[in-house]
Order: C-alpha cells, then structure tokens, then sequence
C-alpha cells in the first residue's frame, strides 16, 4: 500500500485479498453462527483497523468489505446465492446500547467502573477527562424522533441536562421513571403515570412549566439519534473532539507554529524547536545540570551560547543574514530574536510562494548555522565558514526542487555589484534558460535535481564573484566542477 494514491479502490485491494483469504469457504460451511459470529469480532472486525486508522476508505471498499462480513455470517460462499432473511444493518443496530444497557443497566451514571471489559475501560477514561474539566456526557443529548427509544426522565432531550433535574417533585412521583418519551406523550396526560394529583405549591408550579415544554414538542415517524453539542452538525466526529480536548489540555502558544511544505520535515522540526527554545544550547544544559566546559558560544566565544545569539546576534549569523537579504534583494535588518524576525517578515510585500520559499530558505540556514556550530564543537576538522551560505544555498535549492522550474523566472534578483557588472559572464536567469535548453536537448529533463544543481552552482559562483576575497574565480570553477561530477554520478548520469 506504500505509495499508492488511497483514495482509489485499486490501493486497497491487497487489504480486500486478506479478509477474503481469511473468509474461506469451508470455515463457512464448518463454523456455526456462532462462531462465524465471534470470527467476526474477533479477527475480521480488527484486521482492517490498522489502515482504516490511517487513511480515509472510498464508501466503494467499505461497501465490499461489509458485504464480506455480511456473507460470512450468513454462511454464504462467495459463489453461492442465499436468502437473506435478515438485513445486515439490523444486525449491527442489533448490537448497540441495547447490549450494553442488558449487561450494566439503563443508567450510565450507575455503571460500575471497577469491571474488566472494555465498556468500562471507556467509562472510565470518560471519568478521567471530567476531572480534568472535559465532561463529554454534558455535550451528548437526543434528539427527538418518534421518541421511543428516549427515556422522558433520565435523557437530555430538551436541555443540556434531564428533566429529573429540572422536576425532581414531578420525578419523585412518577411510577414508571424509565419511561421514554413516546410513553409519556402518548398518554392521555403526563400526569397518567403518577403514583398521586399533583398538588399546589411548588408541584404545581413544576407541573405548568413542564406542561407548557411539552405541548411544544411534536413526534415524527424518524428514529431518535444522538447530537452532539461540539460540531455544529451535532455529529460526532473525533477530530472536533480531539482539537477540543488539545485547546483545553495542551500549554497554549503564543506564535501558531509555522510549517513549510517544501522543505524537508527534520529542518521543519528543528525550526519549531528553535522558536520554543528547545535546542540543546551551551546555556539551556547548564539550567539542566548538565556540566559545560564553557556557556560561551563556540562560533565567537564571547557571549553566551544561547538561542537567540547562535541565530541571530553572532557576526556569523549576521553575515548569513545580510547575504540571504543580498540575494533576494531585500533591505538589511538586524535582528534579536524570533519575534523581530517575524514582524520583519510579515512586512515584505511579495506573492505568497514565494514569500513561502523566502521563509524555507532562512529555515534551512538556522538548520545550517546550527550544524556548522555542531561540527565546530565535536568534529576534528570543521568546515570553513566561508563555505556555511553555499551549504544554504544549495540546501535551499535541492529542498525546492520540485518548484524550481515552476518559480525559475520568479527567482530573487541578482543583487546589484560594480564587480559583477564587469564579470564576463551572463545573467542569473539566462543560465537558468540555458541550462534548462541543455537538459532538453539531451532528453534529461525529466530530473529536475540536475537543473537544481546547475542554479544551485550557478548561485554559488556568483556569490564568489560578489566575494572574491573567500576563493579565487579558478579555485571556485575548480570545485563547481567537482561538485557536478558528483551530482551526475549520483543520478547516474555520465
């Protein structure tokens, strides 16, 4: 099922295979209805559960998989054709809170929770949430139907709690108290069931407000359901839920957490990590106990390592930052922390693509920044800095990979430079042209990481055009060369 596109039918085939396997004939023709029965719930009704868990069924595979099942239990073989005397919808309907109310009672606040079962299990966890401020039973109600399968006293039908609670008078003299509502409307009067007349005082002030609600209530011929109060359908649905239950348990934030499709998600997570300073800093393992040779910052050694000096206030972010703003043409701003990057971001005006690389982009150079300062501590020769904006931009360049071709003409623009003004070389998007014509010519085209490295090369010597004290024209052809060797051999490319 891996790669395959879940929302056609064909991807779940091998899932179909399985249960037909399991539903072969002569366990049809050697099991009883019992035991088919508790096949079912046993192993067909869990096998499915895993994927069914993870991605949405086209109602076309589940129509299949129930008439599986549906077969099964009638003991009907896959070539056999059988009356079916009753429907298989009845037969799960069969199987609801009818059950449960034979085994624990009709009322779900006398259930008992010190039982092993799973039913309990569920009372139990619902039990656990009210004490943490989430009663789920107080958003559950009915609503009515032909309001037989609603009880008049005990259910939350016209309010958000039953009518016990509202009439206790009225309750305490009631004879039939799980009477449902079908019962008690089509009587000749509420009042029927009552063990005496209902008297002045409060009985009868009680008894003309309940009157008055249920004059007001009028049956259908549809079937009583459930509602529930946190979607604005009233249906169920675990996520309304889930995000309920996250918005009231989980520590609130201040920034929504920002998330960019394009590049990769381990440079996504870091980045969320690095905003809630979560990152294990010279100056975040000393608030943890944990013994530093020093808090100062490996990259600079002079002020203390912590989040908002590795990305931002050391000379080499900084450096980084003012060549990100020199490449994409933008005005130069010094920035403390994540929050002034922020606001400063929020200002550019540029269509939101691109603005959305714009933001991959300097995730990729705290990702980068980060790793350099890692190499710096603990391996025996680290990189050049020099080297640290070539690694983020080709990085920048092989996470986009995909929309490069899309965006190529919508590429920041070569930054104004007297020295590349003389350089004797073309433009940024003419080489981009070219190398795309070039990829056409030999039919490669269809791999868009050799054009990403070709920008990703070009991208680079330019900057060393811009910065010819950090490498030689020579030197930085020399190791562009090297480095699309390596990106053919890589793709397999000669």
């Amino acid at each position: 099922m891996i790669g395959n596109k879940m929302s056609r039918k064909s991807a779940w085939d091998s899932t179909i295979q399985k249960l037909q396997s399991k539903l072969s004939k002569w366990k049809v023709k050697t099991l009883s209805i019992g035991g088919r029965l508790t096949l079912l719930k046993s192993v067909l009704g869990a096998s499915p559960l895993y994927y069914l868990s993870i991605f949405k069924v086209p109602k076309g595979v589940l129509k299949i998989m129930e008439s599986l099942r549906s077969n099964f239990f009638n003991g009907v073989a896959s070539s056999d054709r059988k009356i079916t005397w009753v429907a298989w919808d009845n037969i799960l309907a069969s199987q609801k809170m009818e059950v449960v109310q034979a085994i624990y009672g009709p009322r779900l606040e006398l259930h008992m929770l010190n039982i092993s079962s799973n039913w309990c299990s569920i009372l139990r966890e619902v039990q656990a949430l009210k004490s943490k401020g989430f009663d789920f039973i107080s958003f559950c109600k009915k609503r009515v139907g032909d309001g037989c399968d609603t009880r008049f006293w005990n259910d939350r039908w016209l309010f958000d709690f039953p009518l016990r609670d509202k009439f206790p008078r009225l309750f305490a003299l009631e004879i039939d108290k799980e009477a449902s509502v079908a019962a008690k409307l089509g009587a000749s009067s509420v009042a029927a069931s009552f063990r005496r007349v209902v008297r002045d005082g409060i009985e009868g002030q009680q008894w003309s407000d309940l009157s008055s609600l249920v004059a007001s209530v009028s049956l259908s011929v549809s079937k009583d359901r459930w509602l529930c109060d946190l979607s604005s359908d009233g249906e169920f649905k675990v996520k309304v839920v889930r995000n309920y239950l996250d918005d009231l348990l989980l520590p609130s934030q201040n920034a929504p957490t920002r998330w960019v499709k394009c590049i990769p998600i381990k440079v996504n997570v870091f980045a969320w990590r690095a905003r809630r300073d979560r990152l294990p800093t010279r100056l975040n393992l000393s608030r943890r106990g944990v013994a530093v040779d020093s808090s100062l910052c490996p990259l600079c050694d002079i002020v203390v390592d912590d989040n908002h000096h590795v990305f931002f206030c050391c000379n080499l972010a900084k450096s980084v930052v003012r060549k990100i703003c020199l490449w994409w043409d933008l005005d130069y701003h010094v920035f403390s922390s994540f929050s002034d990057w922020d606001d400063w971001f929020l200002s550019i005006r540029m269509s939101s693509s691109i603005k959305s690389i714009l933001e991959g982009v300097f995730c990729v150079a705290w990702w980068r920044l980060w790793m350099f300062r890692n190499q710096l501590i603990f391996d025996a020769s680290p990189p050049r800095r020099s080297v640290v904006f070539d690694d983020i931009v080709s990085w920048s360049f092989f996470c986009y990979k995909p929309v490069v071709q899309h965006h190529s003409s919508k590429l920041p623009p070569q930054p104004a430079c007297p020295k590349f003004q003389t350089h004797n070389c073309v433009s940024l998007n003419a080489r981009i042209v070219e190398s795309n014509h070039h990829l056409n010519q030999s039919k490669q085209q269809k791999n868009p990481v050799i054009l990403s490295g070709i920008i990703a090369s070009v991208l680079m010597e330019q900057y060393h055009m811009l910065n010819p004290g950090a490498e030689t024209i020579d030197q930085a052809e020399q190791r562009l060369l090297q480095q699309m060797h390596l990106i053919c051999a890589l793709i397999g490319l000669e």
